[in-house]
């Protein structure tokens, strides 16, 4: 018997990773200029409903940067990450 290993390519991941993802980017793009209408009409002023709108997106931020620093080395110190064997 050989073992030989599968080798891998990144075509394999478009429908797994690649579509979800997308298709979650597009929803939320477009749900953020609802963010302020709803909100004004619920009572809230403009200003208070576009500080809503941006904490969406500087949640998104936050949420991105462990994932940057972990390829920069930040939290892994440059070791090989075992899941998805990446550096």
């Amino acid at each position: 018997m050989s073992s030989v290993k599968p080798t891998f390519q990144v075509r394999e991941l478009a429908l797994p990773v690649y579509v979800p993802s997308m298709l979650f980017a597009a929803g939320e793009s477009g749900l953020i200029p609802l963010i302020p209408a709803s909100a004004e009409k619920l009572g809230a002023d403009i200003p208070t409903a576009a500080f809503v709108a941006g904490l969406v997106l500087i949640g998104t931020l936050v949420a991105d940067l462990p994932a940057h620093l972990n390829d920069l080395g930040g939290f892994s110190g440059g070791r090989r990450c075992t899941a998805c064997r990446i550096r």
